[in-house]
């Protein structure tokens, strides 16, 4: 169009003032106002979690944050404990012989990764923690920031 953005916020509004005025329908109010009492009325556990009572959030959080605790042991354990499981199979069976470099070496990988990060410091891995929490707060804060400022400067 060749208009800056001025130009054209000034010729969109001018053209969207010689539209006719539409009245919306009689019966839009009605199921508008029906659709909210009718998610209103949901019990809790059909609504989102953030509507949910504070306890049951707090239980859930709770809940959730011990089985992933869980979980991750568990993975862990696997991974200390079990880590030459499939490598026994894989000498037994032909097909298993020709797919052991796909285990092994990836395990070689993680294994040797594992050792690099078992030397690091764990005031290191604080520091990076708290680093990245920074980091993504500030992310969160500055798309904040810039989304309040596109917004309130294309209402004006």
């Amino acid at each position: 169009m060749g208009m800056d953005d001025n130009k054209f916020e000034h010729w969109l509004t001018r053209e969207a003032k010689t539209l006719p005025y539409r009245k919306a329908p009689a019966s839009l109010s009605p199921r508008v106002l029906a659709a909210i009492r009718a998610e209103q009325a949901l019990p809790w556990y059909r609504m989102s979690w953030t509507n949910w009572p504070g306890l049951l959030k707090l239980l859930s959080l709770v809940f959730f944050t011990g089985l992933a605790a869980v979980v991750s042991y568990a993975v862990g354990w696997v991974w200390a404990e079990g880590m030459d499981l499939f490598a026994t199979h894989a000498t037994t069976e032909t097909a298993a012989n020709l797919l052991g470099p796909f285990y092994e070496v990836p395990a070689a990988l993680v294994s040797a990764a594992w050792m690099v990060v078992a030397q690091i410091n764990s005031t290191v891995w604080l520091l990076v923690g708290i680093t990245a929490a920074l980091f993504y707060l500030s992310f969160i804060g500055l798309g904040s920031l810039v989304y309040r400022l596109s917004s309130s400067h294309s209402r004006h």
